[in-house]
């Protein structure tokens, strides 16, 4: 009798407390404002919340960089008391040109360039220099070389020649 009433909790639970499922697209084209989940995730599963999941409104801190990270997406998943999966890495945000509706283009850091590196681990960050190894655009993934070490290390291509790597 206490296992049927101990799986009938367990049942119960899982039915009232669903689990959302965040696919993130790999790219918008966006002019930066107004961005919000259901523009950069295609959203599946159930969530019983007051919160309206699609109308969840991206902060402009997290436009800036160019892209958004699996990481920020569960971080605003959590601030809105959402319990959920987020799949895919990050979301490359392609900004329009105003004056026609293309895409512009984005600095290119080229091989051999010298990049800015910004390693954050455990609420530690480091700032040092580096050589890109790869052709990149911001939100593009990049292996770089540590000027001051040679130690290769892979990261997102941030604006301004920056490369956050960790997380």
């Amino acid at each position: 009798m206490k296992t049927i009433l101990i799986m009938l909790v367990l049942l119960t639970s899982s039915v009232s407390f669903g689990q959302v499922k965040v696919f993130l697209h790999s790219s918008l084209k966006t002019d930066g404002k107004g961005v919000s989940l259901s523009d950069i995730a295609r959203i599946g599963g159930t969530h019983n919340g007051a919160v309206e999941i699609d109308e969840i409104m991206i902060e402009q801190k997290h436009l800036e960089n160019g892209y958004i990270s699996r990481k920020t997406v569960q971080t605003i998943l959590q601030e809105n008391g959402i319990t959920g999966v987020v799949y895919g890495t990050s979301v490359r945000l392609l900004p329009i040109d105003k004056k026609n509706g293309s895409v512009k283009k984005s600095s290119l850091v080229d091989r051999g360039d010298i990049v800015d590196i910004i390693i954050s681990r455990n609420g530690i960050l480091i700032e040092t220099t580096g050589t890109s190894l790869v052709k990149a655009r911001p939100g593009d993934k990049v292996t770089v070389k540590v000027n001051s070490k040679g130690r290769r290390l892979k990261g997102i291509l941030l604006e301004n020649r920056k490369v956050e790597v960790g997380g």
